[in-house]
């Protein structure tokens, strides 16, 4: 092997332990960060409790947990899964109540919370839900003035999906009881002074951001323990 050889061969014995080195340095600190993200879980207490109107509550249970969620929002539909993946377990002990709150476009935020008011009046709120996030609605590029018939589209298709009587929906979501436990509630979320969609309020207690089920159980266990 001449020298020219034996140049090429340490250089490139010298970049395949550079990039292995990268490599397991990068897997390293992508595994350190992904704990912090499972152990790093904020509790912040509030002032007082939501206000939040009874019929969007579900279950009679002493831990009260609400979520504020924005179905135009990727992350949002994550949490709304794991949240229930972490509940799973607490069966009857829990009251919980869902807030959709659109974080982007305030000038139609009740559209959806009307609908899902709406559905749960129906006993189809979860699949009302469901099916709004099926919609993948983050992807839309709908011009600001016609944001409010873009949402009520929106709406009455996820109804129809999730098998309500459509009749009814309609007669609901343009009720003015309706549109009044609705303002009830997005004004107490408001109150509460809203930093990041989402975020779930339990017993008192915030947990900002989209997590993983372990970290809202995680979460959910600290704030019982107090």
């Amino acid at each position: 092997m001449n020298a020219v050889d034996k140049r090429t061969r340490r250089l490139t014995m010298a970049f395949a332990g550079l990039a292995l080195s990268c490599c397991v340095s990068f897997g390293l600190g992508a595994t350190l960060f992904r704990g912090r993200q499972r152990h790093a879980v904020l509790v912040d207490p509030l002032d007082r409790r939501l206000e939040i109107p009874a019929p969007f509550f579900e279950g009679d249970g002493a831990f009260e947990l609400v979520e504020v969620l924005d179905f135009e929002c990727p992350y949002s539909a994550g949490a709304y899964k794991a949240l229930r993946d972490a509940c799973a377990g607490y069966g009857g002990r829990m009251r919980c109540a869902l807030v959709p709150y659109p974080g982007r476009r305030r000038e139609y935020a009740a559209v959806y919370t009307k609908g899902y008011l709406s559905a749960r009046r129906q006993g189809r709120g979860s699949g009302f839900a469901e099916a709004l996030f099926a919609q993948h609605l983050w992807r839309s590029r709908v011009p600001r003035q016609e944001g409010e018939g873009h949402a009520y589209a929106a709406a009455f298709l996820a109804a129809d999906r999730a098998g309500l009587d459509l009749d009814r929906f309609e007669a609901d979501i343009y009720c003015e009881s309706v549109k009044e436990l609705c303002d009830s509630a997005l004004a107490s979320v408001r109150s509460a002074r809203l930093r990041a969609i989402p975020t779930v309020f339990v017993n008192g207690y915030r947990v900002e951001g989209a997590l993983e089920s372990a970290a809202y159980r995680m979460a959910i266990e600290k704030i019982a323990s107090r």
